[in-house]
């Protein structure tokens, strides 16, 4: 098992952070904090975690708890590959399209 890529986003009243683990060459596992907006979050949050086959059915799993979890509507989830070779890659998961996002 190694870490993946780091998550970032919004959904509503939330901000989005996480990360996703690669635990094997068939299995992505990802969890993501929900994190109150406008008020800091005072140490309050929401935690959603999923599985999938690949990084994009990961995304898009994570993407439904999101959206039911918050009652909002997913408005963009970020994933930044970690690692040397790969440490400007960036995939964004935005509703049900899944388009990949010039680095930066």
């Amino acid at each position: 098992m190694h870490l993946h890529s780091t998550l970032d986003g919004r959904a509503g009243k939330f901000r989005l952070r996480g990360a996703a683990w690669e635990l094997d060459s068939l299995t992505f596992r990802g969890f993501l904090y929900l994190i109150p907006a406008g008020d800091g979050g005072n140490g309050r949050f929401r935690v959603v975690e999923a599985e999938g086959e690949s990084l994009w059915e990961l995304l898009g799993a994570l993407g439904e708890q999101v959206s039911f979890t918050s009652e909002a509507i997913l408005k963009r989830l970020d994933a930044r590959a970690v690692g040397s070779s790969q440490a400007t890659e960036r995939r964004t998961f935005v509703g049900h399209s899944i388009r990949r996002a010039n680095p930066g």
